[in-house]
């Protein structure tokens, strides 16, 4: 092989003899094939291509109210960043979510699936466990960790990841994010109100780092969760700055026990719920602030969203949320359950000021974020979601990649709980019409008045998102057309118990016991 002293040797001998011209041109040629092949060229590779990966960061609030922040409702003036955020950023006004209760939603969002399709509808009921559709302390189900998670598909793709704030999809060992696709993981395993009656532990909620329980957290004060989370998430930044990296930052707030630091208590003036609000707003602003900092606002795309929609049923004492324009809510099938207040920033990418009416669901994040990684994503197993990275782009498309949904549960919220768990079809839409292939009740928008949904009810949400006038009549080939749809999705999917060809089974441990679980007891 040649090295650089050879190749001088031959250029000095051109100055004297040119019959070797073309000897040394065929030698140099030769040479420098040998150089390049020889280079460590996978670095100078990755640092080429990650240069042009974004960042990627979601921001998922748990039980925010569509009408709860500036930018989707005109009564809030207390949410100046989410108001910059949008006129920076993109509104998304037909953003889904795939559960109006917090587990199922998280298995969504990390999964690409349908929570119903990985079996993360429910928990493995057990006495004397209660709300089976969210998991419990010491739940022995949790995410399969065979199913592949976003955060895995962008660490194959050199990012670096981490989870920051409420995971929700199973406390032990095998199911903790750290075997999920996270390098990192500072939070709660499951919800911050577990602690208060999570039969038959009792035990406090544990903050976790990775997988340790590095303290306990007070059971009457989670004032500090959303300055902690936003802390840590500045530092991810900052130890990051120079690679990819992916932050999925799933808050406890605005879920009850409301809580916020002392600088936003009485903040606001609209009670403890409207400062929690202001407090989540604060932090987005530090997020963006820390990224604009960094000259890294460019090439960073902020997902704000949240998990499902605010509560609001009857039983209910006080009702903080709004989901205005939307009926219903939380634990419901209605539009103020599934769909949630969404805002997408990504400078000089994404149109400032712009709004879309196109449909999307955190169902997609999964194989768009692959593709804006840069690899489009090939499932080794069906998943649900669909590449919309044409609508996180300057000019919109003409039409959503998506026009499909299905609204899967076994709610509702006003005590039309089953005694058993079954998996339940509530609702399907296709472009702007929604259809209730089983009856089904929520409150009215604004009202303490339940909205009675007859088995075949048809809305048409781009006139009536509010869904009170029921088109069946007058539109019966639509219904006709829609019911096949839903036939369709319960094959696959399952419903009314019947479980569906494409359902894949969860994770499970025998005799599950809460992370911070001492046999000494608490």
């Amino acid at each position: 092989m040649l090295t650089r002293n050879t190749t001088m040797d031959y250029r000095s001998k051109i100055a004297s003899s040119f019959q070797l011209i073309g000897c040394i041109v065929l030698l140099l040629t030769a040479s420098l094939s040998v150089f390049a092949d020889s280079r460590p060229r996978a670095a100078k590779s990755t640092m080429t291509s990650n240069a042009v990966k974004p960042n990627l960061i979601i921001i998922f609030i748990d039980d925010l109210g569509y009408g709860d922040i500036g930018p989707f409702s005109p009564r809030i003036n207390y949410t100046p960043h989410l108001d910059r955020m949008a006129s920076e950023g993109r509104k998304f006004t037909n953003f889904y979510v795939a559960s109006s209760v917090c587990t199922p939603s998280r298995a969504a969002i990390m999964t690409g699936c349908y929570p119903v399709r990985v079996d993360m509808l429910y928990n493995q009921t057990r006495p004397p466990l209660p709300h089976a559709s969210v998991l419990w302390p010491g739940d022995p189900k949790g995410l399969n960790p065979e199913e592949i998670t976003i955060a895995q598909v962008l660490k194959d793709r050199g990012y670096a990841t981490a989870c920051i704030g409420k995971w929700h999809l199973g406390d032990q060992p095998p199911f903790l994010p750290t075997q999920q696709g996270f390098d990192e993981f500072f939070g709660i395993p499951n919800g911050h109100d577990m602690g208060r009656g999570a039969k038959p532990y009792l035990l406090p909620p544990p903050m976790v780092k990775n997988e340790t329980v590095i303290e306990e957290l007070d059971r009457e004060d989670f004032g500090g969760l959303t300055k902690r989370y936003t802390e840590y998430a500045l530092d991810f930044i900052q130890r990051n700055a120079e690679q990819p990296f992916f932050i999925y930052l799933p808050h406890n707030m605005v879920h009850g026990p409301h809580a916020a630091s002392p600088a936003f208590l009485n903040k606001t003036g609209r009670g403890l719920y409207a400062d929690t609000v202001a407090e989540i707003d604060w932090s987005v602003g530090q997020i963006l602030h820390r990224l604009v900092e960094l000259g890294m606002d460019e090439r960073t795309l902020v997902l704000f969203t949240s998990d499902n929609g605010g509560g609001h049923f009857k039983k209910m004492r006080v009702r903080n949320a709004s989901n205005a324009p939307f009926s219903g809510g939380k634990a419901t099938a209605a539009e103020g359950g599934f769909r949630a207040p969404t805002i997408v920033w990504w400078p000089k990418t994404i149109k400032a000021g712009s709004t879309t009416d196109l449909m999307a669901s955190v169902i997609d994040l999964l194989p768009t974020f692959a593709s804006l990684a840069g690899e489009a994503f090939k499932a080794r197993v069906p998943i649900d979601g669909i590449d919309v990275s044409s609508l996180f782009r300057q000019e919109l498309p003409q039409s959503s990649p998506r026009n499909t949904f299905a609204f899967y549960g076994y709610f509702n919220a006003e005590d039309q709980y089953r005694e058993n768990n079954e998996i339940l079809l509530h609702a399907v839409r296709e472009a702007h019409w929604k259809y209730y292939p089983k009856p089904t009740r929520f409150l009215r928008v604004g009202s303490d008045e339940y909205l009675e949904i007859p088995q075949g009810a048809l809305y048409n949400l781009n006139a009536d998102p509010g869904e009170i006038n029921n088109l069946a009549k007058q539109h019966p080939e639509v219904s006709d057309r829609l019911k096949a749809l839903s036939h369709s999705f319960a094959r696959e999917l399952g419903d009314e118990g019947h479980v569906g060809s494409g359902v894949r089974k969860a994770g499970l441990v025998k005799d599950g016991k809460p992370i911070n679980y001492s046999a000494s007891g608490p």
